[in-house]
């Protein structure tokens, strides 16, 4: 973000696309069966062809992972 028009190169990861994915249903409080709709889906192809978007049962458990974790972050 912020880059303007210049051509930055990027790897594409399987891990970290779900990462971000996790936050954003976690951040914005999206329904978990919103991440396997038509449109979501169609978006997502569009903007990333290659990254395999996980079920909503796969995507509950990241979910429960990543609100311990950062539980357990500002507990401390």
């Amino acid at each position: 973000m912020g880059q303007g028009n210049a051509l930055v190169p990027h790897i594409f990861s399987q891990k970290r696309c779900e990462l971000k994915l996790t936050r954003y249903v976690v951040i914005d409080e999206v329904s978990f069966r919103a991440v396997e709709g038509n449109g979501f889906v169609g978006l997502l192809h569009e903007l990333q062809p290659r990254f395999k978007i996980p079920d909503r049962k796969k995507l509950q458990v990241w979910f429960m992972i990543y609100s311990w974790r950062r539980k357990r972050r500002y507990e401390v």
